[in-house]
């Protein structure tokens, strides 16, 4: 919602009479600095789309859980490959979710929390009942979590 409204406030400040010759002024700054803000909040809200999962699939049969996300194909990980997890916070402005961070042996992350799931809490039953060894409290970082889905498959 903010983006769109810094949007309508770059196409209003573009849509006057435009300047004879072109000055560095305030004005041009502004608009600058604030494209590349609207650039920034797009570039992390579609990272957020490709990384954050939509729903997830528990498969106490096989001891599985299936990813699926927005943009991406689902990923499925076995209880196996999963060498332990941590609980993690999530801060916002006027919100803290609570969520579990899965560390996969590949050095692979998955975060599952109150924002993009419902409730993540039977996915943190199914890493006890699996007996996945709890590591503690984990600060969350977005730019280490985008960084694992890059750097290791």
């Amino acid at each position: 919602m903010l983006t769109i409204f810094y949007s309508l406030i770059v196409l209003f400040v573009f849509l006057h009479p435009p300047l004879p010759v072109f000055h560095l002024t305030f004005q041009a700054i502004f608009l600058i600095a604030l494209w590349l803000l609207i650039f920034c909040f797009c570039v992390f809200m579609t990272l957020q789309l490709l990384f954050f999962p939509k729903a997830i699939e528990i498969n106490n049969i096989d001891n599985t859980l299936t990813v699926h996300y927005f943009l991406l194909r689902p990923n499925i990980i076995y209880s196996t490959d999963i060498s332990e997890y941590t609980t993690t916070k999530l801060v916002t402005k006027s919100t803290d979710y609570e969520g579990v961070l899965v560390h996969i042996k590949s050095g692979r992350k998955y975060l599952f929390n109150d924002i993009s799931l419902s409730d993540y809490k039977p996915v943190k039953s199914f890493l006890d009942d699996c007996k996945i060894s709890f590591a503690g409290h984990e600060k969350f970082s977005n730019i280490s979590y985008f960084i694992s889905f890059f750097k290791y498959k």
